[in-house]
């Protein structure tokens, strides 16, 4: 199986300069590139605008829905509970607050990774050209989330399953153990990172999952420190934009959220990009990162 399929090397191919990267080797990349690309990001508005946009609207539902309506449910009956209606009135802002959080979250992921790959490879996308590779590819990347979700969980449950037998017999190999299955669910998790990243570069479903636990083989340690080192970055600078923006009532809090969704998206494919290169031979992924679906323009 090809790990990747670059076509800028067909014959008189000429090569882009990815927007991201500039003319940086994907093999050179680092965790310095990658968190220069998340903040250059920042600066397109057909990435940040979309994801920001889809951030203030779950924060409001947030705010405009489910927090009045436990902010009334603290205020309990004489009889110290709360009534029936006010626990009916709870569950359907939780509900619709759940739905489009979820329909939302699904939205900013689809469109950040598919736009994301886009710069990468070639020029910064527009909005229209994004959406264009958008309908072709938003069901694989659901698709991949969701099988990559149901591996995840069925190895979680194989391991309590173990755990609770293991607990039964004996509680000091059973803490052992919850320890090596840590460390073997971490690797598990990092070995199975890049499926959605593939699928938003055009990769099928099936094969997005078996091609990211081939170009992660020898990558684990970059792929945990590089998510831990820009995740604990964007975390900070989420909350200092929260202090900041909270602020600014019903859309402070989403603009944050937005924007560290944002540097999320772009320090992740530098990562995926690299995590390509290091899987294949020396020298073949030089200049432009292999891309797996079709070049824009």
């Amino acid at each position: 199986m090809s790990l990747a399929n670059n076509p800028w090397e067909e014959p008189g191919a000429t090569r882009p300069v990815s927007g991201l990267f500039g003319s940086v080797d994907a093999e050179h990349l680092s965790l310095g590139t990658a968190i220069e690309a998340a903040f250059k990001s920042l600066a397109k508005p057909a990435f940040i605008l979309p994801i920001v946009v889809i951030a203030v609207v779950i924060n409001a539902v947030l705010e405009l829905t489910l927090l009045p309506v436990i902010s009334r449910s603290v205020r309990v009956s004489p009889g110290g509970q709360p009534t029936i209606e006010d626990m009916g009135a709870l569950m359907g802002a939780a509900g619709v607050t759940f739905i489009v959080s979820l329909i939302g979250s699904i939205l900013a992921a689809v469109y950040g990774q598919v736009w994301a790959v886009a710069a990468s490879v070639g020029p910064f996308p527009t909005v229209g050209e994004t959406l264009a590779l958008v309908r072709r590819r938003w069901l694989g990347v659901l698709g991949a989330g969701l099988l990559v979700g149901l591996l995840t969980i069925g190895v979680l449950a194989g391991g309590v399953v173990v755990l609770a037998v293991l607990g039964s017999i004996n509680r000091a190999i059973a803490f052992g153990v919850a320890v090596g299955l840590a460390i073997v669910f971490i690797w598990f998790v990092a070995r199975l990172y890049m499926a959605p990243w593939l699928a938003a570069d055009g990769a099928p479903v099936v094969e997005s999952v078996q091609r990211s636990w081939l170009i992660t083989r020898g990558s684990v340690l970059r792929i945990i420190g590089w998510t831990i080192a820009y995740g604990l970055l964007f975390a900070l600078l989420a909350g200092a934009l929260g202090v900041v923006l909270g602020r600014v009532p019903l859309i402070g809090q989403g603009i944050g959220q937005g924007i560290s969704l944002a540097l999320g998206y772009a320090a992740g494919v530098t990562l995926y990009r690299r995590t390509q290169a290091a899987a294949m031979p020396p020298g073949a992924a030089s200049g432009v990162p292999p891309v797996t679906g079709t070049p824009i323009g």
